[in-house]
């Protein structure tokens, strides 16, 4: 319907449009027509007085000249130079208060803006910098939260990111134990440990019996079956303050912290048994792998250091192999 179109564009109408021009223009039209009256007003007055003395009416009119020109610059001084002066201060003051609001942190230094009257000529101009430089703040603010939060996530992103790749560099990605790098690292820091705190460590060092030819019948899919279900079996039978890891194709490591001999060798004969009993290993049509391990200890073998505790636990499991395999050895009997 027409009557609900929307009129906010339409043209003003003339009157509004001369009222519009007028107003900014009210005082300073005001000051001009009081000014004019003041000087007309007090030449007529001098006039007047001039005559009434006995002066003829040129000497009263030379008479009043000078007075209408005193007076016309005392009003003039009152009327247009003072209200100038003081509009001069003004916009003085509110450049000072600009400068000072554009400097501020706080939203509330933005009311110095508006200490002017409201009736005052620079009161509009005032506000509508107000709102301009406050609604500029809000969005600085804004942005500064944002800027935070952005940075926020992406710091967390990012030490998450560092992690995974920092666990991925010491993590063999089909069992999920310890690669080579991340085991030996472990495995030094666990001797130093031991050693300053005189405990014990025992290591287990493990072999797949006939992998190959797990692989070599079935496929590489079974053996890294094989191998996967291997790695969960020894990541079930470690503590925390153990670490199992793969060293390579079906070379596994078991390093046990605070343990005896006697329970050393019982977890090894344990996971000897589990493996191979193992669902996964029926009816393949070829043999299922054994494991054959070696076990050494730091402390009553006398290992001097982490490398060396490899060496005995090695050739313990090179006797276990070389004894029939599905067996584990202790260092103390390889011979």
């Amino acid at each position: 319907m027409t009557a609900d179109r929307d009129t906010s564009d339409r043209p003003a109408a003339p009157a509004q449009q001369a009222i519009d021009v007028i107003r900014p223009r009210i005082g300073a039209i005001t000051r001009a027509v009081l000014l004019t009256l003041g000087v007309a007003g007090a030449t007529g007055l001098a006039t007047i007085t001039g005559a009434a003395v006995g002066y003829d009416l040129r000497r009263a009119v030379v008479f009043a000249l000078p007075a209408g020109v005193v007076v016309g610059s005392l009003l003039a001084l009152l009327i247009i130079l003072f209200p100038e002066w003081r509009a001069q201060r003004d916009r003085r003051r509110m450049i000072a208060r600009i400068e000072a609001v554009a400097q501020a942190d706080r939203e509330a230094a933005f009311d110095t803006l508006l200490q002017l009257h409201p009736s005052h000529e620079l009161s509009e101009l005032a506000h509508a910098i107000h709102k301009a430089m406050l609604g500029a703040h809000t969005q600085r603010l804004e942005a500064a939260r944002m800027r935070r939060e952005v940075h926020t996530i992406v710091e967390r992103e990012t030490r998450k990111k560092y992690a995974q790749l920092a666990a991925l560099s010491v993590t063999d990605e089909l069992t999920g134990l310890a690669n080579r790098r991340g085991f030996d690292q472990g495995l030094e820091a666990m001797v130093a440990g031991a050693r300053a705190g005189g405990t014990e460590i025992a290591l287990l060092a493990i072999d797949l019996d006939h992998f190959k030819r797990l692989n070599d019948t079935l496929g590489h899919d079974k053996g890294d079956e094989a191998l996967a279900i291997a790695g969960d079996l020894l990541q079930a039978h470690t503590r925390e303050g153990d670490l199992a890891g793969r060293i390579g194709g079906d070379e596994l490591l078991v390093a046990l912290a605070n343990v005896d001999e006697l329970s050393a060798q019982r977890i090894a004969e344990r996971l000897i048994r589990l493996f191979a009993s193992h669902p996964a290993g029926q009816n393949l049509g070829c043999p299922w792998p054994s494991m054959s391990i070696g076990v050494a200890l730091l402390q009553v073998d006398g290992a001097g250091s982490a490398e060396e505790l490899r060496r005995f636990a090695d050739q313990a499991l090179y006797a276990s192999k070389r004894a029939g395999r599905r067996r584990y050895t202790r260092f103390s009997d390889a011979a």
